[in-house]
């Protein structure tokens, strides 16, 4: 989606939510995309510029765009999911499996990681880490652990800087060494996520977006390292946080 829009043109507005007050579902979820896709899509593509300068990497080569919600017109079901994202995941690739395997030993084929710019209806946007959206196997979920662990005392700071912190009774690191049952709610859409403070709408360049976009540059060093996990690759990620 193409668009000539500056980022400075670009705002969020308290009006905007009304939209999530539709009572028809599936024109509900339509509007929203049409509404809220196009400038989080400027604001995402903003970001990642900025990532490619950052890190001297090409994110399009490995990443792709995920969206939520992700209706189609013509989708026999409509989800409403009860919030707007944007942002990324990585591309799948045909060449290997990945190495993450599902509860039932079975190998995942989608990653299961994203990077995302969020809006709920309560009238605010924030920054997102979803390290495990599915229920993984634990021993990637030690592997996600311990990655984390081993670079804690130059990451950590890093995440104080920009106010980020996870959500959930325990943090990623804390469920290491792995003698206690991984829970339902520490495994998927609602389960541990790091995420960015929530800012108030009107939310625009010089009212938010330089705080969001900090913090997405900044995950998106775990996020790729996470995908070079899942891939079987040695994570960069102290190159990258350096």
């Amino acid at each position: 989606m193409e668009n000539s829009i500056s980022i400075d043109e670009v705002i969020f507005e308290e009006r905007d939510l009304q939209i999530f007050n539709i009572p028809d579902t599936k024109t509900k979820l339509s509007t929203l995309q049409n509404y809220f896709f196009p400038r989080l899509e400027i604001l995402l593509k903003h970001t990642l510029g900025h990532v490619a300068e950052v890190y001297d990497l090409n994110p399009y080569e490995t990443m792709t765009f995920v969206y939520a919600p992700s209706h189609r017109e013509k989708a026999k079901q409509n989800t409403d999911f009860g919030y707007v994202h944007i942002g990324v995941g990585a591309k799948r690739r045909n060449d290997r499996q990945l190495k993450i395997i599902k509860k039932d030993g079975k190998p995942f084929t989608l990653h299961v990681s994203y990077l995302t710019f969020k809006v709920l209806p309560t009238g605010t946007m924030h920054v997102e880490l979803m390290p495990f959206r599915q229920n993984v196997d634990d021993a990637h979920v030690a592997e996600i652990a311990n990655l984390i662990e081993k670079h804690r005392d130059i990451l950590y700071p890093l995440l104080s800087l920009a106010y980020i912190s996870h959500q959930s009774d325990r943090s990623i690191c804390e469920l290491l060494p792995l003698n206690e049952a991984i829970t339902p709610d520490e495994i998927g859409v609602f389960g541990i996520k790091l995420v960015s403070p929530k800012y108030y709408f009107p939310v625009a360049s010089g009212s938010g977006f330089y705080e969001l976009m900090v913090a997405f540059i900044l995950l998106y060093a775990l996020e790729e390292s996470f995908i070079r996990v899942a891939e079987g690759e040695e994570p960069n990620l102290e190159f990258m946080l350096q």
